[in-house]
């Protein structure tokens, strides 16, 4: 039994290790599909917002959230999804 702690733990912990990073994330993609004139300079706030709270969030919680953003298609990618999976009601 322990012998599968170990390797589940081996698994897990490498992931949440790159989850305790910040994404770098190109607005530029999904900005272009929004049609807004302000989203660069909108979602360049949110990831100075985001990077100041970023310790805060729980390892699990910021692994979910990075990996959930990841999977969608870059056009669809932001630091706005990220911020609302995080449930953070400082950023909008």
């Amino acid at each position: 039994m322990l012998k599968w702690g170990v390797l589940v733990a081996g698994i897990l912990a490498p992931a949440l290790l790159r989850a305790e990073e910040l994404p770098d994330l190109d607005a530029r993609i999904f900005c272009v599909s929004t049609g807004n004139a302000g989203c660069v300079q909108d979602e360049a706030r949110r990831r100075g917002q985001l990077s100041e709270r970023w310790n805060s969030y729980p390892a699990q919680r910021k692994h979910f959230c990075v990996q959930s953003v990841r999977f969608m298609r870059e056009d669809r990618r932001s630091y706005l999804r990220l911020a609302s999976c995080l449930n953070d009601p400082l950023i909008s």
